[in-house]
C-alpha cells in the first residue's frame, strides 16, 4: 500500500527568520527511519528548510521527537519492513484518531521501545 497520509501542522516555525526558507508539506509517507536510530517513527509533520548552505528536511514524530534528513526520498517509508515502530508514536497517533501502523502498512506491524540499560554496574543505579 503506497498511500500518502495527511500531516498535522508543524510545531516549529522558521518563517520569520530572514535567512531561512521553510516549506511545509501537507502529505507524506507515514513512516520515517533515521539510519542513526533504532526505531521507525510515525510522521506527524514534515517541512524543508533552506539557507545559503543547502537544504534539509525536519520530520516531527508523533512521540514528540524529531529527526533530520538530507535524503527524504530514502528515509520516508510506506512500510517499516522488519523495523519496530515507536510505541509512543503509535499510541499518540491512534489516540488522535489516526489509523494504526498495521492499517497503514496493510499487514501486522510490531511496535517497540528503547530503554537505557546500565551495563557496567548492572546491580547499581546512578
Amino acid at each position: 500500500m503506497s498511500k500518502l497520509i495527511e500531516l498535522e501542522s508543524s510545531r516549529s516555525d522558521f518563517h520569520a527568520h530572514a535567512n531561512i526558507v521553510q516549506e511545509d508539506y501537507s502529505h507524506a509517507a507515514p513512516f520515517f527511519y533515521n539510519p542513526r536510530g533504532i526505531l521507525a517513527h510515525r510522521v506527524r509533520s514534515l517541512f524543508m528548510l533552506e539557507n545559503q548552505f543547502g537544504r534539509w528536511w525536519i520530520i516531527e514524530y508523533w512521540c514528540g521527537n524529531s529527526g533530520r534528513s538530507y535524503d527524504i526520498q530514502e528515509d520516508l517509508l510506506f512500510d517499516p519492513g522488519e523495523r519496530l515502530v515507536c510505541k509512543r508514536c503509535e499510541d499518540m497517533a491512534t489516540q488522535k484518531g489516526k489509523p494504526s501502523s498495521s492499517t497503514l502498512a496493510g499487514r501486522h506491524v510490531c511496535t517497540g521501545v528503547c530503554r537505557p540499560v546500565n551495563v557496567c554496574c548492572p546491580n547499581e543505579s546512578n
